[in-house]
């Protein structure tokens, strides 16, 4: 676990590199000074209120596989978690990570939330779209739409539209979401392991050609930008008028210009 800071985007700094776990992390989510990282069957809580002094809150027991991705609800009280065979589990963010988790039963591989709205990417290639109820009831799941032949590897949704990939990258209307419908699809030049969609720009982090850079709104959905920088990103975020960028053995990081390509710091 790596904390760097990037006040000044131009010059991260890296303060503290930490081997809190034996296990290996696969999602993180940070709320807050409370880091909460999947890792094998665990969610772990690790407090970086002072990121050279991390230390561990707690952990939770939450499936019998891997914790392949996670998401904080917008409520803040809730982790959404994809678990590789056990599928969608909701539990607490506090310290101690759970208070109550349960399953629905949906093989789920990815997760994204939107108004309230949870969507779950699956090993069989569809997309299962819930309203979350909290931990007294289970959530309630509005539709299991078929997309793809392969496992969904990215998943992300803004503005009614969600984003999903299996290789290549499909684009769902979601403005009623219990009647998801594919809008078009998009080749890209590899295959694709992360999605950060905005209203005016979706990328697209590549496992072979770096981060493509998408329209949202062109008629085709047409690739905008080519591998930007290129080589193998394994995950991406946008955070203000920055895009980070995680590759293989480093971290870049570009400036986000509105509707044009993003320039490297």
């Amino acid at each position: 676990l790596q904390i760097i800071d990037v006040a000044n985007p131009v010059s991260p700094l890296l303060i503290e590199t930490t081997m809190p776990s034996r296990q290996s992390f696969y999602s993180i989510e940070v709320a807050g000074n409370t880091a909460y990282v999947g890792a094998l069957d665990n969610v772990f809580a690790y407090d970086v209120s002072e990121p050279a002094k991390v230390f561990e809150q707690g952990r939770a027991f939450v499936v019998e596989s891997e914790v392949t991705d996670l998401e904080i609800g917008p409520e803040g009280n809730y982790l959404h978690i994809a678990g590789d065979y056990e599928g969608f589990v909701i539990t607490t963010t506090a310290p101690e990570p759970v208070s109550r988790s349960y399953t629905t039963g949906a093989d789920a591989s990815e997760v994204s939330i939107s108004n309230g709205i949870t969507y779950t990417g699956g090993n069989d290639g569809s997309i299962t779209i819930y309203r979350s109820t909290g931990l007294e009831d289970a959530p309630i799941k509005l539709v299991n739409y078929p997309l793809f032949s392969n496992p969904v590897t990215a998943l992300d949704v803004s503005a009614g539209v969600a984003w999903a990939a299996d290789g290549n990258l499909a684009r769902l209307k979601v403005d009623n979401p219990a009647t998801p419908e594919t809008d078009s699809t998009i080749m890209t030049p590899g295959s694709v392991n992360a999605i950060e969609a905005t209203s005016t720009n979706v990328y697209v982090a590549d496992n072979d050609h770096g981060m493509q850079l998408i329209l949202p709104d062109s008629r085709l959905h047409e690739i905008y930008a080519g591998a930007r920088p290129g080589g193998r990103v394994l995950d991406l975020k946008q955070e203000d008028q920055y895009l980070y960028l995680l590759r293989e053995n480093s971290l870049v990081i570009m400036k986000s210009v509105t509707r044009y390509l993003p320039t490297r710091q």
